[in-house]
């Protein structure tokens, strides 16, 4: 089995009705729609500034808004939900889905903040908290029940606690009802007051703590306690790589660097080449895709492009400044 078979422009030939891309990728099946289709998609993964996370890939913004756009111009849909479940999934969609699309998307969390693991008690979370939220709304709906988008997104938006839900799109099908549920209800949504909840960017090292917790040997506790504090020092080193990377940029602009570093900025499609080409010189020169805890710091990719700091600069210094925390950071950063 191929692990890389889901990467960005497969997802998007699928997504798309593009069978001529997909022959002889895995089955070949694409969504075959045309406009009296309405569409469903929910996704569900890492992600961080104007992008969606893939193994060894990503999905910028940009990209995605631009196969929406071509969908619509080429009639593959009457309506079209998206639910994201996402760290920062509102950064791709906020300032980037234009209105009027006959679009509606409901996204874990805002542009600039984590998105988080639920039932997580037993060290692994069993779910995310938007995810968990929507679809145990929807189990316990009454037989015959006629909701709509918007009146679904208020529940949400109230249930969930740790992040802000948002929409974005076209609020003009916030007034459309959901398919009357025709089953009894499978659930009863009473949700315990203890579950234990983690920052989907901290859910890698609360699964080592837990089980640090839980071991009754010795030299296993304390093979798990090297491996966190490994873990715990390559991100140190880890945001000590960015602060340089900041330095770099703003070699002529030291007044923007608290800027760069602080705020999670809203992002513009005209941005996303001087992004990408951020990106893949990092991803070429510093860490790959399994580094996931970098994903938190991207937001300083982006920022450098919006301002216009000397982006050459660091494009320039960048395989320098990787090569020696390259050698400091031992371990998977996640």
């Amino acid at each position: 089995e191929n692990t890389n078979l889901f990467v960005r422009f497969q997802f998007l030939n699928i997504l798309s009705g593009n069978k001529t891309s997909m022959k002889g990728i895995g089955t070949g099946r694409v969504i075959e729609s045309d406009e009296n289709t309405n569409l469903f998609v929910y996704f569900a993964d890492h992600g961080g500034t104007g992008m969606l996370c893939f193994p060894n890939d990503n999905l910028m913004a940009d990209d995605l808004e631009n196969t929406l756009s071509q969908m619509r111009r080429k009639k593959k849909y009457d309506k079209f939900i998206f639910y994201v479940e996402a760290c920062e999934s509102g950064s791709m969609f906020d300032n980037i889905l234009p209105e009027h699309t006959d679009i509606f998307v409901m996204t874990a969390a805002a542009r600039d903040e984590s998105s988080w693991g639920w039932y997580c008690d037993d060290g692994t979370c069993l779910g995310d908290e938007f995810s968990v939220r929507w679809m145990e709304h929807m189990d316990s709906e009454k037989t015959g029940t006629l909701e709509t988008f918007f009146h679904q997104y208020q529940h949400v938006r109230t249930a969930v606690t740790k992040s802000h839900v948002q929409v974005y799109g076209d609020f003009s099908l916030g007034p459309e009802e959901l398919t009357p549920n025709k089953k009894h209800p499978t659930y009863s949504e009473t949700v315990p007051g203890d579950v234990v909840s983690v920052s989907s960017r901290e859910a890698a090292l609360h699964y080592l703590r837990h089980k640090i917790s839980k071991s009754n040997d010795v030299a296993e506790k304390q093979k798990l306690q090297n491996k966190l504090d490994e873990i715990v020092k390559a991100r140190k080193l880890g945001d000590q790589l960015f602060d340089e990377f900041v330095m770099a940029a703003t070699a002529n602009s030291p007044k923007v660097r608290s800027l760069i570093s602080e705020e999670k900025l809203g992002l513009r499609k005209d941005i996303f080449p001087c992004y990408k080409k951020l990106l893949h010189r990092f991803r070429t020169f510093c860490f790959g895709h399994e580094n996931e805890y970098f994903l938190q710091h991207f937001y300083k990719f982006a920022n450098i492009c919006l301002l216009s700091t000397d982006v050459d600069n660091l494009l320039r210094e960048m395989p320098a400044i990787c090569k020696s925390h390259r050698a400091a950071i031992k371990v998977t950063v996640v």
